[in-house]
């Protein structure tokens, strides 16, 4: 009986079946980076929001402290003040049951203005006189990762 030619053709699945070692550990080396770029992405962004929180209680703040100037316009000027520089403890004597008056309303926004804003945040309320009438500017200075420890002014200006 004549002998039989075997093939030596092998199928193509039993010659490369499965992953090696070396694709594994690059997948897993690219998804660890992206991750990583996520994880940073997340960090950022979360501290964008904390500074754009930063921001918006200022503005809260310098509007506020303009809405109560309004109210008490015939004393608007007793609610100038320079550079004051938001302490780590502070006591006050606000009291939003008291008459409306210049220092209790400067109390109030001071405290909380300490509630709202980092240690060290400044508030300042300046006027100048011109033609129109009296223009007064209300500025906070914030501290935020933006400003690179210089600090954010936002200043809110407006005529009595």
């Amino acid at each position: 009986m004549p002998k039989r030619k075997t093939s030596s053709i092998r199928h193509p699945a039993a010659v490369n079946s499965g992953f090696t070692l070396i694709e594994i550990l690059i997948a897993m080396f690219v998804l660890a980076i992206g991750l990583l770029g996520v994880a940073a992405l997340q960090l950022r962004g979360l501290q964008f929001n904390h500074d754009a929180h930063i921001r918006g209680q200022v503005s809260v703040l310098a509007s506020g402290i303009a809405d109560r100037m309004r109210s008490n316009s015939t004393n608007a000027g007793d609610y100038l003040m320079n550079n004051y520089l938001i302490p780590a403890t502070l006591t006050s004597t606000c009291s939003e049951t008291a008459a409306v008056t210049a220092a209790n309303d400067l109390e109030c926004w001071k405290v909380l203005a300490k509630s709202t804003l980092p240690t060290d945040s400044q508030l300042s309320i300046t006027s100048a006189v011109i033609t129109e009438g009296t223009e007064y500017t209300v500025a906070v200075r914030a501290f935020d990762r933006a400003s690179q420890g210089l600090g954010t002014f936002i200043t809110y200006s407006f005529l009595l």
